[in-house]
C-alpha cells in the first residue's frame, strides 16, 4: 500500500473523537479497510492498536504477514482490550465489533456492544460491523449506529467495492482490493 494513496481517504473517517462505523455483507471489504485506516491512523500519529474477533480477520492478517494486533475471542476480551487501549488514548479499530454479538444476541450483549460504542465515540475509532441474514443493518444497530459520528456502508458491484458515506453526508466512493492492497478509484 503505498502512502500517497492513503491521502485519497476522506481525512474525517480517521481522525482522534470520531467513530467510524463501517458495516456491510460478508465479502465487502471491510477487513481490507480496518486494516488500511489502521496504517492511515498509524501514518498520522494516531497510536492505533487493531483488534480482531473473527477467524477470518485473523487469518487475512496471518496471510499478509501482519502481527502487530490483538485477538478477542470473548466479550470479556473485547471489553477488556478496548478499555485499557482506550485509557491509554490509543486510536481503536475493531473488526467486527458484533461478532460476539450475532452468536449471542440479547440485551446483555447489546450493552456490552453500546459501551464499546459509547467509549469509540468520546475516543475516537473506526469499528466494522458485519450484517448477517436478510437484514440491511448489522447485528446490533441499535447498539451502535447511534452512537457512530460517520457511519459507512460497503458493497460489492463484481470486483469493485463501494463504501458508501450515510452520515454525515451522502457520498460514495469506489475501491479495488488486490491481495493485501487496496486502491481508490
Amino acid at each position: 500500500m503505498n502512502h500517497s494513496e492513503t491521502m485519497d481517504i476522506p481525512s474525517g473517517w480517521i481522525k482522534k473523537g470520531i467513530f467510524t462505523l463501517v458495516y456491510g455483507r460478508a465479502g465487502t471489504g471491510k477487513t481490507h479497510l480496518a486494516y488500511y485506516a489502521y496504517l492511515v491512523a498509524k501514518s498520522k500519529n494516531l497510536d492505533p492498536v487493531l483488534i480482531a474477533t473473527e477467524p477470518g480477520t485473523t487469518l487475512f492478517l496471518r496471510k499478509i504477514q501482519y502481527t502487530e494486533y490483538h485477538v478477542a475471542h470473548t466479550l470479556d476480551e473485547l471489553v477488556r482490550l478496548v478499555t485499557s487501549n482506550s485509557l491509554r488514548n490509543k486510536f481503536i479499530i475493531i473488526d467486527s465489533v458484533n461478532w460476539h454479538y450475532r452468536s449471542k444476541p440479547g440485551i446483555e450483549s447489546g450493552k456490552i456492544l453500546m459501551y464499546l460504542s459509547s467509549v469509540a465515540r468520546s475516543t475516537g475509532g473506526l469499528y466494522t460491523a458485519q450484517v448477517s441474514g436478510e437484514g440491511l443493518l448489522p447485528s446490533g444497530a441499535p447498539y451502535i449506529i447511534p452512537w457512530a459520528h460517520i457511519v459507512i456502508r460497503t458493497s460489492k458491484i463484481n470486483d469493485k467495492f463501494l463504501a458508501e458515506s450515510l452520515r454525515p453526508h451522502r457520498k460514495t466512493l469506489m475501491y479495488e482490493i488486490r491481495g493485501k492492497d487496496l486502491r481508490w478509484l
